[in-house]
């Protein structure tokens, strides 16, 4: 443990009034209760040039042997050597100016520096990705730590700055609903005992069912397209498929229809499970279970986001790429694919660094990856930022 002390502003003070009067470095040492090592650097470190004398001027005996500068020296004004004087306020001020100059450059090589900074500048700034999930992805950036990067950005003078990390700062919430107010809604109908109790019972009673969270992305207002996503819960996976919007509710039970086909034949003995909301575009989803025994489908409570909240978290990857006020329009299939090859291929936390198509196909093996349509990327290859 270290117990290292810089000095006070008094004690500097202190050591100027005795080197006035005329007390050497053991002397002030003594009346310190320092080390006289510690007085002798003090004041050898922080002394200035009386710049009346020439540099070439010799230094008189007295400084050479005993002192270090002349504040108590008697013949000082006549002198016709070179001078040095202490001052405790000038100590003072170069003390913090050694220090905070100290603190502009971080303790590594400028070429090292340079060439982190540099990798981390591709994959934060221009591909979007965190700081942890860079790290993980390139080896460079390795050789220090997730904190040290971020107190590099928060510190230094780099071309990373906080505004380019993602949720550096906190959300606010600008949209405020009103949930007593009576709401007309399209009702249609759906099996008992399918509400968000129901599941969480189901899903005490078979831990190992594989759970689909169902959700659409809306564009703008006028748009006849949006995006039916498909997100799950096992591995993180998250799929996304273009409908027509006046015909959402056929078109996303055909989808569905297609999924639960492709799941039954890879996943063997295991509940296939869809959790979606109470949107009119899924009114539809409850036929799934005429199609086989082990599919069931549950609801979501109404103005609940976290009853699927892995589902809304790959919603926000998406609004990375592709922002809010752009119409959906605008995309077609292979842009949509594009965007979620990239979203699971990006490494995460929540599965040890690893990307949820990685752990996917580890699982499942790659044929029902490519069953699936999903493209793997590597990790540094990776961008969350706007593609379009």
């Amino acid at each position: 443990m270290c117990h290292f002390h810089q000095l006070t502003s008094d004690e500097r003070s202190n050591i100027a009034l005795l080197l006035d009067d005329g007390y050497s470095i053991r002397g002030i040492a003594r009346r310190l209760h320092k080390a006289p090592s510690t007085i002798s650097r003090e004041i050898k470190r922080n002394r200035f040039f009386n710049d009346k004398k020439e540099l070439y001027y010799p230094d008189c005996k007295r400084l050479i042997s005993q002192y270090s500068v002349c504040n108590g020296c008697k013949n000082k004004s006549n002198c016709i050597y070179r001078r040095f004087f202490y001052d405790n306020e000038y100590a003072r001020e170069l003390t913090y100016k050694r220090r905070h100059n100290a603190n502009k450059k971080p303790r590594i090589d400028d070429y090292r520096f340079s060439k982190i900074i540099d990798a981390l500048y591709k994959l934060v700034v221009l591909n979007g990705q965190s700081i942890e999930a860079a790290w993980h992805a390139d080896t460079r950036l390795q050789t220090v730590s997730t904190l040290t990067l971020r107190r590099w950005i928060s510190k230094y003078d780099t071309p990373i700055k906080n505004a380019y990390l993602r949720r550096k700062k906190r959300l606010h919430i600008k949209k405020q609903y009103d949930y007593t107010a009576i709401k007309s809604t399209i009702k249609y109908s759906r099996p008992p005992f399918r509400t968000m109790s129901d599941y969480k019972q189901f899903r005490k009673d078979n831990p190992d069912a594989f759970v689909i969270q169902t959700d659409s992305i809306e564009g703008k207002r006028n748009d006849k397209q949006a995006i039916l996503t498909m997100f799950f819960e096992e591995n993180k996976v998250q799929l996304g498929k273009l409908y027509e919007r006046n015909e959402g509710s056929i078109k996303i039970y055909n989808q569905l229809k297609k999924l639960s086909l492709t799941l039954l034949k890879s996943i063997k003995d295991r509940y296939i499970v869809f959790l979606t909301d109470n949107g009119i575009e899924f009114s539809m989803i409850s036929k799934l279970e005429e199609l086989n025994e082990r599919i069931k489908v549950f609801y979501t409570r109404a103005y609940c986001s976290t009853d699927k909240a892995g589902c809304e978290r790959n919603h926000e990857f998406f609004r990375y790429i592709y922002p809010k006020g752009k119409s959906l329009d605008l995309l077609i299939d292979e842009k949509v694919d594009e965007i979620f090859a990239n979203i699971n291929s990006y490494i995460r936390d929540n599965l040890n660094w690893e990307s949820p198509c990685q752990v996917m196909t580890r699982t499942y093996g790659e044929n029902l990856t490519k069953a699936l349509d999903i493209t793997p990327i590597m990790s540094k290859d990776v961008n969350l930022r706007l593609l379009f």
